[in-house]
């Protein structure tokens, strides 16, 4: 046998051969104590989850739960804190399964804990919706939300951790990304080789102003410095297309067999030719760039706006070429693609002293009585203690959720065109930009108590939101002012914490729109609008939730109002810049509601 089976053996021996008399003092003693547990499960009157009800739990549909875990503690008289120590004599056997005996109350039979318990921390995880006999992907992990749980040996509640887990958890570049950007890379060194000779025109020392001005804009450079381009495959399709069409419009100044002519020709060759590319002649354009460079970054779980190029000399190189921008840097006002996160995972907690009842029978009061209270008035020792003679022991506070609920609803836009960076009127309509996904800044790794223990800032991305949302410059098809709202669970923020909440759109319309820093967004590519919230300053004496933007187990409701697309971003900024261009209104104050029971059927 290994040291720790040795350990658990001879734990095993010494509760054999060691008894207690039941009139024994409750201190006296450390045999175990076999019991009945039971609590109860309170859930939220609104929808308080996801986006729809086979996750939401909408409309009092419960997913059930999984992967309890009971955690007992000897505390006595208040909530348990980071301080304390488990019970950790019984820590193998903490993990149990409890049965449901109607649609709110949870009771297990059979049950050790040590002379002494006084209080539980308690923690379960909704069933999640797919199957759990594989690694999830991408997309379930994405709908069911996912955080990286940490639960040390010892159960002591300072090393439990609840940290949001990264979609894409590496600095490093993935290969479709590096295939764009050698793909850009080719067509910006395009050379022309006059024909008979060995005379070579690179692109880059063209003087002619129209094809210099071509290649500065090509490249991203703006007085000089490069600037982030988007580089998403439908971003990258678009853009090398707009180019051959502008080598298209510019070549036909120039005579046939020139200088400038050529190299405008040589340019549309590396467009067309490049390895993997499929161009139509017919519809002179590139109709798709071939599996190496096709999907990305969805193909990582990433929004398109994560993927950002940038035209730079690479450490170790002598030349410049596009380089996939995948971390923040003082050059660069995008987010590191490693800081993306899954949403929040819907797990349930509670922190509570514990009813005891020296008699037998209390699961018959779970189907007799209706409320907790109710049930909880048959155990007759109030902020009780597991004792020699204890036969059935309540956990007090039902169970709540750990994370929070955010609910989005758009505002309809009053005008029916709004201006875009370039003063250009673009045309609302009613299904030119429909919402595609929600990202929330500022979420930070929490304690045992589901509260923020780390400086620690990831960005959860959430693209399932509510089907057929759009921006519109009509009345919504509810007949109302604002959408159908969108749903997205998150984890709760520091007090006083300003959060950046990032709305993403599709450009369904047909024209290009320019956005921050002359960013283009063309037909079929996403754009994003940012908004800032910060709690206002709460009298003394306000309701602790009142701090914050986002508190577990409280729904968190924001109206969006959009008037301009002059401030929409063609790629994701990095949400911690005080550089941020605000692009959408929180016009609705942000409020959060108080969760109430409500049958769980």
């Amino acid at each position: 046998m290994n040291k720790k089976t040795d350990i658990l053996v001879a734990l095993l021996i010494t509760m054999v051969m060691t008894a207690c008399s039941i009139y024994d003092d409750r201190d006296g003693c450390d045999d175990p104590v076999e019991t009945s547990l039971s609590l109860s499960v309170a859930n939220a009157k609104q929808v308080t989850t996801r986006q729809t009800s086979d996750v939401t739990q909408a409309n009092g549909y419960f997913r059930g739960l999984t992967n309890w875990l009971v955690i007992p503690f000897e505390v006595r008289d208040r909530k348990i804190t980071v301080d304390d120590l488990a019970k950790r004599e019984r820590l193998y056997g903490l993990t149990t399964k409890f049965d449901k005996t109607d649609s709110r109350f949870f009771y297990t039979e059979g049950c050790e804990f040590m002379n002494g318990v006084a209080s539980f921390l308690v923690y379960a995880r909704a069933i999640p919706t797919y199957s759990t006999t594989a690694e999830p992907t991408n997309a379930e992990k994405s709908a069911n939300g996912s955080l990286t749980a940490v639960f040390p040996a010892d159960m002591n509640p300072i090393g439990i951790t609840f940290t949001p887990e990264a979609i894409y958890g590496r600095s490093t570049a993935d290969d479709k990304a590096n295939a764009l950007a050698s793909y850009l890379t080719a067509i910006a060194n395009t050379s022309y080789t006059v024909q008979g000779t060995s005379t070579t025109y690179k692109w880059s020392n063209f003087t002619t102003p129209a094809i210099k001005a071509m290649y500065q804009n090509f490249i991203g450079q703006e007085n000089v410095t490069a600037i982030d381009i988007a580089a998403s495959s439908t971003n990258v399709l678009k853009y090398v297309n707009a180019l051959y069409q502008n080598v298209n419009s510019l070549k036909a100044s120039y005579a046939v067999g020139s200088d400038d002519r050529s190299i405008c020709e040589e340019i549309q060759e590396t467009i067309k030719n490049f390895t993997g590319v499929t161009f139509s002649d017919s519809e002179e354009k590139v109709t798709n760039l071939g599996d190496a460079m096709s999907g990305y970054p969805a193909n990582i779980g990433l929004p398109d706006g994560a993927a950002v190029v940038r035209w730079e000399t690479p450490t170790g190189k002598d030349k410049p070429e596009f380089v996939p921008q995948t971390q923040t840097t003082t050059m660069d006002n995008v987010t590191g693609i490693a800081r993306y996160a899954y949403p929040a995972e819907l797990y349930y907690y509670t922190n509570s002293l514990i009813k005891t009842s020296t008699e037998e029978g209390q699961k018959q009061y779970y189907t007799s009585e209706d409320t907790w209270a109710k049930v909880l008035s048959k155990y007759e020792y109030d902020n009780g203690v597991v004792t020699p003679n204890t036969k059935a022991v309540a956990i007090i506070d039902p169970l709540q959720y750990g994370v929070a609920h955010l609910q989005v609803m758009l505002k309809k836009v009053e005008t029916t065109t709004v201006k875009d960076a370039a003063d250009a009127d673009i045309t609302i309509g009613t299904s030119n930009f429909p919402l595609t996904a929600i990202i929330v800044g500022n979420q930070h790794p929490v304690a045992f108590d589901f509260k923020p223990n780390s400086t620690d800032a990831y960005f959860m991305y959430d693209p399932n939101v509510t089907s057929g949302v759009c921006l519109s410059s009509s009345t919504y098809t509810n007949s109302s002012d604002v959408s159908a709202v969108s749903r997205t669970l998150v984890l709760q923020s520091n007090d006083d914490e300003e959060i950046s909440l990032v709305l993403e759109f599709q450009n369904n319309s047909t024209q290009t729109i320019e956005g921050v820093n002359h960013g283009l967004i063309y037909p079929g590519t996403k754009f994003y609008l940012v908004a800032k919230v910060k709690p206002e300053a709460v009298a003394e004496g306000a309701e602790d939730y009142e701090k914050r933007v986002f508190t577990q187990d409280r729904t968190t409701t924001m109206t969006m109002k959009v008037e301009s697309l002059a401030k929409a971003y063609n790629i994701l900024p990095n949400l911690l810049s005080p550089r941020l261009e605000i692009g959408v209104q929180v016009v609705t104050k942000w409020m959060q509601v108080v969760p109430t029971d409500v049958m769980l059927e």
